[in-house]
């Protein structure tokens, strides 16, 4: 039995298909195996999961948990190998310093995607764009900022 994990990009470098095929074969020594077979990847669910911490203020780093990010640049791996996938916070692209497949590491912004301080507990989504397609599902970052 041979196991392997299919990538989350296809080999021409985007995004699966629904039900895209792809022939899957063995090298053995360098020499391809006479046999080989077809498989059919269905879409890829990309799943986030949870933030760690659920609560933080400007500059506090914060980890986001899930699946299906996709690799980190191979010469960066701060930036996602795919550059057109983000994280956003608030629907705004924000910098991210740590990108895997599992997690992603970012910091608060300064400001709110607004432009403005951040004030009191604003809770703010977070999301993904994967592949230049938005991801679904958003959590929840409760940002504190100032009283006033």
């Amino acid at each position: 039995m041979i196991r392997f994990r299919v990538p989350v990009l296809s080999p021409d470098g985007n995004a699966w298909k629904p039900n895209e095929t792809v022939v899957v074969g063995v090298v053995i020594e360098g020499q391809p195996a006479d046999k080989t077979l077809t498989l059919t990847v269905g879409s890829f669910q990309i799943s986030l999961d949870s933030l760690l911490p659920a609560t933080a203020k400007q500059r506090d780093l914060v980890w986001l948990y899930g699946v299906g990010f996709g690799d980190a640049a191979p010469d960066n791996p701060a930036v996602p190998a795919n550059s057109r996938s983000a994280l956003l916070l608030g629907g705004i692209p924000v910098t991210t310093n740590r990108w895997s497949d599992g997690q992603i590491q970012f910091m608060v912004p300064d400001v709110s995607p607004d432009g403005n301080a951040w004030k009191g507990t604003e809770p703010t989504p977070v999301g993904m764009i994967f592949d230049g397609h938005p991801v679904e599902k958003t959590l929840t970052l409760t940002v504190v900022g100032s009283l006033a």
